[in-house]
């Protein structure tokens, strides 16, 4: 069992025990058809993080007793990791669904959808499936299992926003197409939510066309090493007649070795982000001094909200050692 399946059922596993105490399970349980349930969120290919609700409905002739999570586990080899709360009110199901207006789910107080609060930043980041299990009063069953995706924050729970680092980010512009007016374009604002553990929009607003202004590029980038660090130095587009309007500047390198090919970067990577106003920058991620050497390049780039301009680049060479050529050093820029 996963570190990650152990956390999360030490908040479940007192309640689940509690609960299945006082139901005793059939020896022969059947899977039945005439058992509906539907998992709605997350929804199959969701991508999400910070906590969310799982959520869904349930219903059977016979009524149901209970509604079960497991957590990347086959229901038939494992244990639940979690007893959903079940008993809400879901009149859209009841009137609209027909195969169950009549059970008793659905009468007379259309109860039949269940739901719970979970700290996705449990999981590991990359692909999950839930699959959700509901038992009937018969002790029959049915299940419903979506896959998908999630993004963790490094730890269960962030507290402090200022510990968050977003060296870069990327969103699409939110556009609403109203027939007869053509398109509107909107202003998005997101503040970071700790209960939620995410950021949330805050704020949207019709946005007004500005007038199109091209940034200017930083001017005499240097590069120089420090310390077993490259630290980079330029002039701020201001100093040289720019509009000044830039939001940030974006650092970013890469790296060419002509004897290990396999370390070299393809094109250009993020390494850091630093506010307008700002002429410098430490790379503290590199390794000066190699076996077989190679050359870090640099530039710096003005950007706004649409664009970007590029500074010239700036190289800095690895020196070489007496030490023989070894590919899987851990020094070794990767």
């Amino acid at each position: 069992m996963n570190k990650n399946m152990n956390i999360i059922r030490q908040g479940a596993s007192a309640l689940t025990a509690a609960f299945l105490l006082g139901h005793t399970l059939p020896v022969f349980a059947a899977q039945n058809g005439d058992i509906r349930i539907t998992l709605e969120q997350p929804a199959d290919g969701d991508q999400t993080t910070g906590i969310g609700v799982i959520r869904g409905w349930a219903a059977a002739p016979s009524g149901i007793d209970r509604v079960e999570l497991f957590i990347d586990e086959d229901p038939d080899q494992g244990t639940p990791n979690q007893v959903l709360g079940y008993g809400g009110s879901r009149n859209d199901v009841c009137s609209g669904v027909a195969a169950v207006s009549s059970f008793p789910d659905c009468s007379p107080e259309a109860r039949p959808g269940f739901a719970t609060a979970f700290n996705f930043n449990l999981l590991n980041s990359g692909s999950h499936e839930f699959t959700v299990r509901a038992f009937d009063n018969d002790g029959d069953h049915n299940d419903d299992s979506v896959q998908f995706s999630t993004q963790n924050l490094g730890e269960e729970f962030i507290s402090d926003e200022s510990r968050l680092s977003l060296p870069a980010f990327q969103i699409g512009g939110a556009r609403k197409d109203n027939p007869g007016s053509g398109e509107q374009s909107y202003d998005l604002e997101f503040v970071w939510s700790t209960e939620s553990q995410r950021y949330v929009m805050s704020q949207i607003e019709e946005r007004t066309p500005l007038p199109f202004i091209l940034p200017s590029a930083p001017t005499n980038l240097t590069a120089t090493k420090t310390g077993g660090n490259v630290e980079l130095n330029w002039t701020d587009p201001v100093a040289q007649g720019g509009p000044g309007d830039e939001t940030w500047f974006v650092i970013e390198r890469k790296y060419v070795n002509v004897a290990l090919s396999s370390l070299n970067s393809d094109g250009f990577e993020v390494i850091g982000v630093v506010s307008n106003g700002n002429t410098s920058f430490t790379d503290e991620n590199v390794s000066l001094t190699v076996p077989l050497p190679g050359v870090y390049t640099y530039r710096v780039l003005t950007t706004l909200p649409w664009t970007t301009k590029a500074s010239g680049e700036v190289d800095v060479n690895q020196e070489a050692t007496d030490l023989l050529p070894d590919p899987t050093l851990p020094d070794l820029p990767l």
